[in-house]
């Protein structure tokens, strides 16, 4: 099963003193999160800075899914 990360996860990952801000591979833009902030909008976090914006489902961010 592939799950679209929290806010909160994503968040982690970039607090995360073991990894590198953004992560080995990783581009240094926004990740869409699963959480929504209003119908139609969901949050990103910038892996390269730690911040949080929310933004209308059809903004070109990036994904990063957990496989289950």
């Amino acid at each position: 099963t592939w799950v679209l990360p929290t806010l909160a996860e994503l968040h982690a990952l970039y607090n995360d003193p073991t990894v590198a801000n953004p992560p080995a591979g990783w581009h240094s833009h926004d990740f869409w999160s699963s959480t929504q902030s209003g119908s139609g909008f969901h949050y990103t976090e910038c892996v390269d800075n730690g911040s949080q914006n929310s933004f209308g489902d059809t903004y070109g961010g990036y994904v990063a899914f957990q496989v289950l």
